[in-house]
């Protein structure tokens, strides 16, 4: 569990309005964060649910069968009627695949604690730190000015607060001008995705560039037993001859 106050700088943000009643659904560039349905139990089951290597990094048991994950999903579903809850599945846009759930798990002296877990497959392309991005700029326009952040992905948390600590700390009154955040923010994610396709470019090339390579040394060594062959051979066609004409 990562606190405010315990890791520096987290996103503090000033709101005046007050609470709406029940979450919203949020749109980001790559992803639909959006209220869970039942028809989604298949989903959640096949994607994080059921797999061990997700349980590694949560609180919760793998889901021994889907019934496990369609009793979870109900009262899940039942707890929208709560004005408090906060429950999004993260829908990917690319693909119309549910790949993970992030929601406010609970409330620590009144504020919001945020817990997320995702489908491995979609690791190490940013979505939650997108997702956990949305969502903490809804409940800060939501009235919360600090939040609570529970997952055991520690170091892409702090790599994401660093980045933000370096945005806000344009602002010490503490304020914080969430459009500019905002925009700021989508740069830097926006550099990070360049750097990472140019990564892939080159790594690549270089696969392309070693296959070629281990063809290469596979003729080359076949060449060489070839020409050893051929120079074991000839001292016997030699032998050969030479009784032949006797």
């Amino acid at each position: 569990m990562l606190i405010g106050n315990q890791l520096p700088d987290f996103i503090v943000a000033t709101a005046t309005m007050q609470r709406r009643i029940n979450m919203r659904e949020i749109e980001t560039k790559r992803l639909f964060l959006r209220k869970l349905r039942s028809d989604d139990a298949e989903s959640i089951f096949r994607n994080w649910a059921s797999d061990s290597e997700v349980a590694k990094y949560v609180t919760w048991n793998v889901h021994k069968d889907i019934n496990e994950t369609k009793a979870i999903l109900d009262m899940w579903l039942a707890e929208y009627d709560n004005d408090n809850c906060y429950r999004y599945g993260i829908e990917n846009k690319a693909d119309g695949e549910l790949i993970g759930m992030i929601d406010v798990v609970g409330y620590h002296h009144g504020n919001p604690v945020i817990g997320y877990c995702s489908c491995r497959r979609y690791w190490g392309n940013g979505y939650m730190t997108e997702a956990l991005g949305a969502v903490m700029k809804e409940l800060a326009e939501d009235g919360f000015d600090t939040f609570v952040i529970e997952a055991a992905h520690e170091a892409e948390l702090k790599q994401f607060y660093a980045a933000r600590r370096k945005l806000t700390g344009e602002f010490p009154d503490g304020k914080v001008d969430m459009k500019k955040l905002t925009e700021e923010y989508d740069e830097l994610e926006q550099a990070h995705e360049t750097t990472y396709g140019e990564f892939k470019t080159v790594r690549d090339d270089l696969h392309r560039l070693w296959k070629v390579k281990s063809c290469v040394d596979t003729a080359t060594r076949f060449n060489e037993r070839a020409e050893e062959q051929k120079l074991q051979n000839r001292p016997q066609t030699r032998h050969k001859k030479e009784e032949l004409s006797r």
